[in-house]
């Protein structure tokens, strides 16, 4: 809740001044660096096109993310980060399970494997292959934040697939009331969409059941809206449309 009420100001001050209770609780609670990463030199909102340039001048993630981690974390906080990196390489190419795994065998800690080849560790966790990348690492206890779990949360479109392939930052999140925050683009994902998206979206697949496994955002939002009996209605509609075809 704090990022979300600092979004609405350009500077600490004017933060300060119109809602001091949520700065208050930022400053009290060791938040008050992750809600203003829009804010830059105290004085400035990041927009779209400032991130886009400061993105630009790096050929990777990881190098944008060392270089200016300001307008890195204002693209994250702002959902722009896919369109600010469109232009970048993934390292090494696409990343398999033995590519992690030999990222990984460069390090001793989790810590250190996210910090030094981010690229490979977050491929590792969307991927399900985290613990056993980790496998040689000694079991320490590790401070999760709210910048990390945000982070974690932001390359996973549902509640249920980040759950499953990065539960310890879930299960974080959860316990230190960071979900709001962290699920946010996951919510704006919903919204954005209508009853004729979710009708286009469940037509693809030959069952409610298909749908909800492969798609589980539009589903959600149908589910969430009323709109299932429609989307159902259209899928019918389809299949007995593809039947006609195939036997006329």
């Amino acid at each position: 809740m704090c990022i979300q009420s600092a979004m609405q100001f350009e500077t600490r001050k004017e933060w300060k001044s119109k809602e001091g209770g949520a700065y208050r609780a930022a400053v009290k609670f060791g938040w008050l660096n992750d809600s203003c990463t829009h804010m830059q030199n105290g004085n400035r909102k990041w927009t779209l096109q400032k991130c886009k340039e400061s993105a630009l001048r790096h050929q990777y993630c990881i190098s944008w993310m060392k270089s200016d981690n300001k307008a890195y974390q204002a693209a994250l906080n702002y959902g722009w980060l896919d369109e600010c990196k469109k232009h970048m390489e993934k390292l090494h190419g696409k990343w398999t399970k033995d590519g992690c795994l030999t990222s990984a065998l460069k390090w001793q800690f989790r810590t250190e494997w996210f910090k030094y080849d981010k690229c490979a560790y977050i491929a590792a966790q969307k991927k399900g292959w985290l613990d056993e990348c980790c496998a040689h690492m000694p079991k320490v206890k590790f401070k999760y934040t709210k910048a990390f779990c945000t982070e974690s949360a932001s390359h996973f479109k549902t509640l249920k697939s980040w759950e499953s392939k990065d539960n310890s930052s879930y299960t974080q999140a959860l316990r230190k009331g960071w979900m709001d925050d962290c699920t946010r683009h996951m919510r704006d994902m919903e919204k954005s969409h209508t009853i004729n998206s979710c009708k286009e979206a469940a037509v693809i697949y030959k069952s409610l059941d298909d749908w909800k496994e492969a798609d589980d955002v539009t589903y959600q939002a149908a589910f969430k809206n009323g709109w299932i009996p429609y989307c159902h209605e259209a899928i019918i509609q389809q299949s007995a449309l593809a039947w006609f075809k195939e036997n006329s």
